[in-house]
Formats: structure tokens, C-alpha cells, sequence
């Protein structure tokens, strides 16, 4: 019995003096995506933990390979390209090996580990009209488009690439004859917003305003089929009227987008490529009738009419949405220059709205012609389906882009489905309305100096042919969407 008590102790003795078997530090989470093979991550260190100063003496102290250093952003090596102790992120982000990310996530420090993932820009899936008018498709295309000797303006076999965003979110403007927004090409997008001086009040008698707004909204007709219309009635039922309407029209923009603002204030005190969906949307009575000939008629501002005193209160005044992209369509002009309606649209742009003016229809160098001389503005001429500028269109330094304004089909307003087919550079403008809607659809924190730079770097240069007057500096530059 002495001798198995003896054996006893000498068990207990030796288990007692045998090392204890260590335990597997807990591995903070490391969140990677399957298929990846990145060595850059981002490590978040607990709060209190870790010098922001001693960060690198933190890491060199256990990482078993060799010591670390801060690198430029973009080294593939080892090493710390950034580091960050704020308010928004406490931790660094690096380029490790296997070996070295492991002893990282051993440390109790590390709250966890992410993958650093490249991101890209977010860019909508484009669609593609395959029964559009002709404006629209030399809208997206960098090549002339194929047509006859002779040509048919009603033709809608054209394609129209354009992003499936479409305008979603922006406001558009149309300071004009008004619009008729019973149009079924609108949808529910239109409202009226406001009349000022001589006419129907609330509609559209001349059918100016109906296809300038058709061309930058219409479900069919126009560059952004998903921007919310907004009719500013400022010339009377045979277009024309005198600048303090057109003034006041303005306005009545301004008023709505800075409550949209306040409104906003009170309640807060690499690309990737998808492939191309093609759709085919019905004409609004589903039928296009012919009509023989464009009317190249010229609407343009008289400002010797008499000034009506009246005022107009805006259906919506904008209190009831936060702020959005906000796009003005004037179709109009004199040969005039008044300093009154170019301070009104340099007043919007400084707001943050694009104003987007037509050249004019003269034939003649812009000059000093209000509102078209407005730096600040995108000042559009027109071109036809052959790539030419037809005579009528204005042109030199001051016109900023051209887009298509000869035998433009849009809404007409003999009926809710009707069309029209009309001529000038009130046609080309609300192309370019529409393409700044577009922009700002995909981007809406762009300027409407970016809007403007950008609608010039993704246009077609040198497209413009016969007819194109070199003048004293003119541009040329047709307007691409760039899909």
C-alpha cells in the first residue's frame, strides 16, 4: 500500500509538472469575397487599443515575415497605405501576405478584417429604342446616320441608346407657350405649373411648348422618358411674349427649387458593362400620320408687346420634396439683348440650375442676343439628318453645342396622341435639356458648369458638315449621350 501511494505521488507530481497544452487565439473575423485573390485589406482596431502614433511598431512587434513600412496608395508589397483615427473609421489598410494577415487577426486588438475591394462607378444598364425618330438616335450614335437621298421625317426605325435611369428624379422646366400635359406621351410626369401674360391659362393653344417638352420627356418622343415635366406658360397662344413674363416664369423656377431646398434643410437641420436591352415603345394612337413637309416656322420673344400686370401662384410650389437636379428649357429668344433676362438666368445657374437656351433662328452670329449670350447658359444650334446646319440656325463662339432642330418629330396638341413635326433650334435646345437630364439622372451632385463640360467632352467633334459656319470661333461639336 506504501509502495502504490508512492506511485500516486509520483503521477500527480509529474502530471502537475508537464506543460499545459496552449489555446488557439480567438481569430478576429476576416471577410473576403470567394474567387478573389487580393492581398490588400482593411483592419478595424478596436477603440483605445492601438497609438495611432505606434501603429507600425504595433505591427512590426508580431508580424512573422519582414518589418512593415507606410507605402503609397497602390503598392502590392507588404506594407500600410493608409491609416485612420476619426470619427468615421478607427484602423489602417495595407497589402499582407497570408502569413501576416493570420497574426493579425490573432491580435486582440483587431476587431475584424475586410477584403479591400475595388469599386466602381454606378452606372444604369442602357436601353435601346428600336422605333425612334432620327434626333434621338443621332443622339447616341457616333456615326452618321443612314439615310436616303430622300428622307422622310416621320421615319421611326431608328435606334436610341440611352441609360435606364432616363431622367428619373430631375425636374424639368419648360419656360414656353406652355405644354399640354393631357399628352399621353407624358404619362403622369406633367403638371402645369404656372401662366403668366396673354392666352389660355393651363394649356398649350400654340403647340410650341407641347414639342419642346415632348423632345426632352416623352415616353416616345424624347431624350429622358423619366423626368418630371414642369410647364412655365410665359409666351401667349401664338408664342410670343414680353420679357418680364418670360422674367417672371423664371421666377417661379427659382421660388420652387429653393423651397425644395429648405424643404430638404428642415428635415435633415471603372465602369462595369451591361449588356444593351432593346425595346420597342408604342407611339402615342399608335400610328405616326405623315405630314409632307417640316414647318421650319421660327418662334421667337417679342419683347414690344404691352406688359399685362399679373401674377400667377404655382400649383406646386416644391415645400413637399426634398431638393433634386433641376433643368430650365428656353426655347425662345430676340435679336435683342436685354440685361434684365440675362441676370435672371445667371440667377438660376448660380442656383444650381441648368438653363439651356436655343441659338436662335437668324442665321447670324449670336452676339449679344438675350437670352443666348449667357455664358454661364448652354447656348444649342441646330443640325439636320445629314449632319449639316441648316441656314436658319445662329452659330459662333457663343453656341455652345448642336443637336438635331430640322424636321424634329415630337407631341403636337390637336389631340392627347397627336404629332407634329417642326423645325428650328427651339427643336435642338430641349435635346440638350434632355441630355442634361440624363447626366444628371446618373450624377445629380454635377454642376451645371460640370453638366456643360461634360455634354462638350462626350460630344462627336468635327461631325458637322456643309453649312457649317466656321464664323469667328464656332464649335464643332455635335452632342453625343456617349452610349
Amino acid at each position: 500500500m506504501f509502495t502504490s501511494l508512492i506511485t500516486l505521488l509520483l503521477a500527480a507530481s509529474a502530471a502537475q509538472s508537464a506543460p499545459l497544452a496552449s489555446t488557439p487565439p480567438t481569430l478576429a473575423p476576416l471577410y473576403r469575397r470567394s474567387g478573389t485573390n487580393n492581398t490588400r485589406y482593411i483592419v478595424s482596431i478596436r477603440a483605445n487599443t492601438v497609438d495611432p502614433a505606434n501603429r507600425l511598431n504595433w505591427l512590426n512587434g508580431f508580424l512573422p515575415t519582414a518589418k512593415v513600412s507606410a507605402k503609397s496608395v497602390g503598392t502590392s508589397d507588404d506594407g500600410v497605405v493608409h491609416h485612420w483615427d476619426t470619427n468615421i473609421f478607427n484602423g489602417l489598410a495595407g497589402c499582407f501576405d497570408d502569413a501576416s494577415l493570420e497574426a493579425i487577426r490573432a491580435q486582440s486588438e483587431v476587431a475584424y478584417i475586410e477584403e479591400d475591394v475595388i469599386m466602381h462607378k454606378s452606372v444604369s444598364a442602357p436601353l435601346q429604342q428600336t422605333n425612334a425618330p432620327w434626333g434621338l438616335s443621332r443622339l447616341s450614335s457616333a456615326t452618321p446616320l443612314a439615310v436616303g437621298r430622300t428622307f422622310d421625317p416621320k421615319n421611326t426605325t431608328f435606334d436610341y441608346t440611352f441609360p435606364s435611369s432616363a431622367g428619373a428624379g430631375v425636374d424639368v422646366y419648360i419656360v414656353d407657350s406652355g405644354v399640354h400635359v393631357a399628352h399621353s406621351d407624358f404619362g403622369n410626369r406633367a403638371t402645369f405649373l404656372a401662366s403668366f401674360g396673354d392666352g389660355v391659362r393651363g394649356d398649350d393653344k400654340d403647340g410650341h411648348g407641347t414639342h419642346v417638352a415632348g423632345t426632352v420627356g416623352g415616353q416616345f418622343f424624347g431624350v429622358a422618358k423619366k423626368a418630371s415635366i414642369f410647364a412655365v406658360k410665359v409666351l401667349d397662344d401664338q408664342g410670343a411674349g414680353p420679357i418680364s413674363d418670360i422674367i417672371s416664369g423664371l421666377d417661379i423656377v427659382s421660388q420652387r427649387v429653393a423651397n425644395q431646398t429648405n424643404a430638404a434643410n428642415n428635415a435633415n437641420n471603372g465602369s462595369s458593362t451591361t449588356p444593351v436591352q432593346a425595346i420597342e415603345i408604342a407611339p402615342p394612337g399608335g400610328t405616326i400620320i405623315k405630314r409632307a413637309t417640316a414647318n421650319a416656322n421660327n418662334f421667337t420673344l417679342l419683347n414690344q408687346l404691352p406688359n399685362n400686370v399679373n401674377t400667377s401662384t404655382p400649383v406646386d410650389t416644391g415645400a413637399a420634396t426634398g431638393p433634386r437636379p433641376a433643368v430650365v428649357n428656353m426655347s425662345l429668344g430676340g435679336s435683342g439683348h436685354s440685361n434684365a433676362l440675362d441676370a435672371a438666368v445667371k440667377a438660376l445657374v448660380a442656383q444650381g440650375v441648368v438653363m439651356v437656351i436655343a441659338a436662335g433662328n437668324d442665321g447670324v452670329e449670336v452676339g449679344d442676343a438675350s437670352p443666348a449670350d449667357v455664358q454661364e447658359a448652354i447656348t444649342v444650334g441646330a443640325m439636320d439628318v445629314r449632319d449639316n446646319v441648316p441656314s436658319f440656325s445662329n452659330f459662333g463662339q457663343k453656341v455652345d453645342i448642336f443637336a438635331p432642330g430640322a424636321a424634329i418629330l415630337s407631341c403636337g396638341i390637336t389631340s392627347n396622341t397627336a404629332n407634329a413635326v417642326l423645325s428650328g433650334t427651339s427643336m435642338a435646345a430641349p435635346h440638350i435639356a434632355g441630355l442634361s437630364a440624363l447626366l444628371l439622372g446618373e450624377d445629380p451632385t454635377l454642376t451645371p458648369a460640370q453638366v456643360k463640360t461634360k455634354i462638350q467632352a462626350l460630344a462627336v467633334r468635327g461631325a458637322l458638315g456643309d453649312g457649317f459656319k466656321v464664323g469667328t470661333g464656332t464649335q464643332n461639336l455635335l452632342a453625343n449621350n456617349g452610349l
